[in-house]
């Protein structure tokens, strides 16, 4: 079959008309260019008999989205979404292009943005190979087009041209994030340029000298008469003369003190141009690029851009598409993706263990947004793994090559959770800065999963910990793999005065909190029906039905919405708590979006499409992730009258200005005031609040609020006030002994029964406060091949908050910091063998891959007595004014005509759900990357 000649356009490499109005011989040295955008023929070699393996299809586009690979049916597999339709191994597009008789003599560039390993072969010659994933792939063909029409063929290869540790692991690749499509997108054209042209350009800033230094690379040694004409936006046009015989040289443009800095607070984009002349003024070539002129440094523990100090708030990007399964390579959807960003108050994204394309640099250079790429790695760097090392190499070239004047690109790490060859790390690191020295750059994020603290002489470091001490942990809740107790939050009295600066004392370089958060939250299962691209939604298909199984989908609105505005406080928490660091410069959290793979993640307060799931506001949610905050230091969340609380108040403040606050208001309902900020950058300590907790005749939730005096920023915090006394209630009883329970319900009694652990310990689980760290099966698997015990796995609780049994404890239907003296010395109830439509008062949320009907707090009738079960240690939390005021509530319901329990057991179902294991669900193993490697 014919294939039709593609259409001949032509573009302007200088888009700038003021650079056009100031030099316009340049007209005649415009770069012309062929699309090849359109129809192509394409065949899958060693394609499966079950499918043609040859046809049409369009480019740019993959496989996968127009349907010419083979078709994956449904599956009960949760480790990721699936594919519809997939293909490993190498494709050939092959199509007919005509060369115009004024490209004679010229230089010819195939320009391929996003692909994957490739050969191009023109007229059935080979032309050459690239194997670049990260960067643009160029072919110089000038040897092979001349002008007329020719055949070209390109051969993607996606399979083992892709050394395993990128393709099984790496988010560039990997089936958990955009997958190892095939095919080719974004720009995708020919250009013709004369033999002698500008190849590249690389900057570095001297903002004491206050000048650019450029470095330009020509194509070819240039000949004696040529010149070269530069300039940075406005200025003066430069004017300098090319030595002869050379392929590069460097200028210094002189900056003017009106030039303006770029920063993500104010993101300053000057164009920066050049052509290049003979010594009969005819334009030989022609560039251009928009940048902006920044000092982004480390000074000591913090950050700094244009010498003030930085925090950066960051997020975790591990290319999560579902609506494409690649990332997209146009401005529009990334300004999209980043409006998003900043409206939740980040200034800063880590491109996990990827690098994005064009498109993500430009929108963030013109947002102002922070960057961090990496090389597409995560695992071990061994020397003698040759092509894994030459591949990276390459990616590494590409990347630098591409990318290094943007701005907004300014860290550089060698890959995730490295392990193996720390000389090599430092190798790829050192070319890296050598090669940009805009950048800072670092071993690579989380290396030996930070228990070796600072290895070398990293500019800056990412890390969960910064030595192998629990203890020196620099999140708030981390991995039962990583610390029996889970974390801080989960294994403190809860409070907002608790910091990281203890672990960082011995660090001198800044410190950014590795992937921090993780909090998962149960699912809107009606999620499923907006997954209409190449990616199906298998793994949430599958949860959903075990969620019928075991009854409790009909709380499935319900157990997501308690789960997840939990996790939205503890994320709140988990900022402050990293901004309230002295020595922590920033922090990543994994992540504002749930991560659909890897065994299904669902930690972000937005889901796999960027949009809320409707658990926090973007203002809520700013108070604790902005350039300016206030931020209070409570000893404590929960209090008895009388107390006189002193709270210390902090400004975190990188707005470039300190005098951004001159005085804080506060007001917690009962007392208000005011305080004067103290002038400066950074975190600033600016003085107390003394808080006289007044006398209450029953517990209150309470709020401080605290703003500045235009309400334009504002921060709050909950906290509980208990009467100090408690009455008796002589008709209840409350007792941790099952035997004696069960005579006295018989008896017609009262009864609280609150287990002791040695008799519910085959019904029932451990305690969690904090809601499970990234998912359930993926820790399960390391917490047993470790020989730990794992995580509880559970996610908060669901309350019926008005249910009369808690008229006297004040709370939302999720937990809050209240709970804590009660879940961390509580074993929740297995109560799978009850009724589907039982409904405890206190539900406790399981993980949707076990999915556990469990109780906190459950009421029934037992013969002639009434029973409430606490599934909580009574003598542990009566140590608490929470815990006594939740017995005190729980009594007094008892004891009144409004308990009406809906159901009634008879004794030996109590004995059953108290004392007798429950059928539990077999949990797949799921491998993971960083704990399956050798850490000795």
């Amino acid at each position: 079959m014919q294939i039709p000649l593609i259409h001949i356009q032509r573009r302007f490499i200088l888009l700038l008309i003021g650079f056009l109005s100031c030099l316009p011989s340049l007209a005649s040295a415009v770069r012309d260019t062929i699309s090849l955008a359109g129809e192509w023929q394409y065949y899958l070699l060693g394609a499966p008999a079950s499918i043609s393996g040859e046809g049409f299809i369009t480019l740019p586009g993959t496989l996968d989205q127009q349907h010419k690979s083979v078709y994956n049916p449904e599956s009960d597999n949760t480790t990721q979404l699936r594919r519809e339709f997939s293909f490993s191994g190498g494709a050939q597009y092959t199509r007919e292009i005509e060369i115009p008789q004024n490209w004679k003599n010229k230089n010819i560039e195939l320009y391929i943005e996003r692909t994957k390993p490739s050969k191009v072969l023109i007229d059935g010659k080979e032309a050459g190979v690239n194997s670049r994933i990260s960067s643009p792939q160029r072919y110089d063909l000038s040897e092979f087009l001349n002008p007329g029409v020719h055949t070209i063929d390109i051969i993607v290869n996606n399979a083992d041209s892709i050394p395993p540790t990128v393709s099984r692991s790496s988010h560039a690749a990997s089936e958990s994030t955009q997958t190892n499509w095939n095919g080719i997108l974004g720009d995708f054209i020919l250009e013709a340029r004369n033999k002698f042209h500008i190849e590249n350009i690389y900057l570095n800033e001297n903002l004491e000298e206050n000048s650019l230094k450029i470095k330009i690379l020509f194509s070819e040694e240039a000949k004696a008469g040529l010149i070269l004409k530069s300039r940075l936006d406005s200025e003066k046009t430069l004017t300098r003369p090319i030595s002869p015989g050379k392929k590069e040289m460097e200028i210094i443009l002189p900056l003017s003190p009106q030039t303006k800095r770029w920063s993500a607070l104010d993101p300053n984009i000057l164009s920066l141009n050049f052509s290049v002349e003979n010594s009969g003024n005819e334009i030989i070539d022609a560039y251009s690029l928009l940048t902006g002129i920044r000092e982004f440094r480390a000074n000591g523990n913090t950050f700094e851009i244009n010498g003030h100090p930085l925090f950066l708030r960051g997020t975790v990007n591990a290319a999560v598409f579902p609506e494409t399964a690649y990332s997209p390579l146009d401005e529009e959807r990334w300004e999209d993706y980043f409006k998003i960003i900043k409206d939740y108050g980040f200034n800063h994204v880590r491109f996990h263990s990827w690098t994005p394309p064009e498109a993500a640099f430009n929108v963030a250079d013109r947002m102002g947004i922070y960057l961090q790429t990496e090389l597409p790695i995560w695992g071990e760097l061994d020397r003698d793994m040759k092509f894994h090392n030459r591949f990276l190499k390459e990616e590494l070239q590409g990347i630098l090559e591409a990318y290094s004047s943007h701005p907004s690109f300014v860290l550089f790490s060698t890959g995730n959770e490295l392990w193996g060859d720390i000389s090599l790390m430092e190798e790829y690191m050192n070319y890296a800065r050598t090669n940009n020295p805009r950048i800072l750059a670092t071993y690579g994020s989380n290396v030996y999963l930070g228990m070796n603290g600072r290895i070398g002489q990293e500019d800056f470091i990412v890390s969960a910990k910064t030595s192998d001490e629990i203890d020196n942990s620099v999140r708030g809740s981390v991995s039962f793999a990583d610390s029996p107790s889970g974390g801080y939050f989960n294994s403190n009295y809860p409070n907002s005065k608790a910091n990281f600066s203890h672990a960082t004392k011995d660090i001198h370089v800044p410190v950014i909190s590795h992937e921090v958060g993780q909090y998962q939250s149960y699912p809107d299962f009606d999620i499923i029906e907006e997954f209409t691209g190449p990616l199906k939604a298998d793994n949430l298909k599958e949860f959903k039905k075990r969620s019928i199984e075991a009854g409790t989908y009909r709380k499935n609105k319900e157990f997501s919405k308690a789960s997840g505005q939990w996790a939205a406080k503890l994320y709140k928490a988990e900022m402050e708590m990293a901004q309230r660091s002295a020595g922590i410069a920033g922090f990543q959290l994994f992540g504002l979006q749930d991560y659909p793979g890897q065994g299904t993640s669902l930690i972000g307060i937005l889901d796999p499409f960027m949009q809320t799931k409707g658990f926090v506001s973007t203002r809520e949610w700013s108070e604790s992730n902005d350039d300016l905050m206030i931020l209070a230091e409570f000893p404590k969340f929960s209090f008895i009258e009388g107390e006189i609380v002193e709270i210390p108040v902090l400004t975190a403040n990188y707005t470039q200005n300190s005098d951004s606050l001159t005085t804080i208001i506060w007001e917690a309902g009962f007392k208000k005031g005011s305080i004067p900020a103290t002038p400066g950058e950074g975190l600033i300590e600016i003085g107390s609040i003394f808080l006289p907790v007044p006398r209450v005749d029953k517990p209150m939730k309470e709020t401080l609020t605290l703003r500045s005096e235009d309400g334009s920023v504002s921060n709050n915090y909950d906290f509980w006030v208990y009467p100090k006394n408690y009455s008796q209630i002589p008709n209840v009883t409350v007792t941790d002994n099952l035997k004696d329970a069960l005579i006295l319900l018989d008896q017609g009694e009262k009864v609280i029964l609150c287990p002791d652990s040695l008799t519910s310990a085959e019904a029932s689980i451990k305690p969690l406060f904090v809601n499970d760290f990234w998912n359930y099966r993926m820790f399960r698997t390391i917490c047993d091949e470790m020989g730990l015990e794992p995580s509880p796995g559970t996610l908060g609780l669901y309350i019926n908050n008005n249910h009369p049994s808690l008229s006297r404890f004040p709370t939302e239907t999720h937990v809050d910091w209240q709970w804590f003296p009660i879940v961390a010395n509580s074993r929740p109830l297995i109560i799978d063998r009850l009724p589907k439509d039982f409904n405890p008062i206190v539900e406790v949320i399981d993980n949707v891959e076990r999915n556990f009907r469990l109780a906190l707090i459950l009421e029934c009738n037992v013969g002639k007595g009434k029973l409430i079960i606490l599934a909580a240690d009574k003598d542990k939390i009566s140590e608490y004014p929470e815990g006594r005021w939740l017995l005190q509530s729980l009594m007094e319901y008892m004891d009144s005509k409004d308990f009406k329990a809906p159901v009634t057991l008879t004794p030996e179902q109590i004995v059953n759900l108290v004392t007798k294991p429950s059928n539990a669900r077999k949990i797949k193993e799921l491998k993971n990357e960083t704990y399956n490697s050798r850490w000795d």
